[in-house]
């Protein structure tokens, strides 16, 4: 229950802040569909700092552009809690889809502008 509920809340709130973020304590093989909508799944480094993050928070992540450059820490400060590190499993190629937005907008980048 737990995580379909965040898999819903990160698509919604994302798409209200231009931010599409997922960090469910499991993946269970969904974030490959994640990536595809451009939607970032990342993981909390140390586990214990799942339990920081509630509704309504404002997170700071900085440079989430810096994981198509090969990037793995994200810093996240996380308002009236502090800062804590999350990191992600991606591979080159989704790295730079995700940055585009998803896999649609990745191709069309990645199609030669017309004569």
């Amino acid at each position: 229950m737990r995580l379909g509920r965040l898999r819903q809340l990160g698509g919604r709130i994302g798409r209200l802040l231009e931010l599409r973020l997922e960090l469910p304590e499991v993946f269970l093989g969904l974030e490959r569909n994640l990536i595809a909508q451009g939607i970032v799944p990342l993981l909390f480094q140390d586990e214990s700092d799942y339990d920081k993050a509630e509704l309504g928070q404002t997170w700071t992540i900085a440079r989430l552009h810096s994981i198509a450059e090969g990037e793995d820490e994200l810093e996240t400060e996380i308002e009236g809690v502090g800062t804590i590190t999350l990191t992600h499993d991606l591979l080159p190629r989704e790295r730079e889809i995700v940055v585009a937005g998803g896999l649609i907008r990745y191709l069309k980048e990645q199609q030669p502008a017309p004569a």
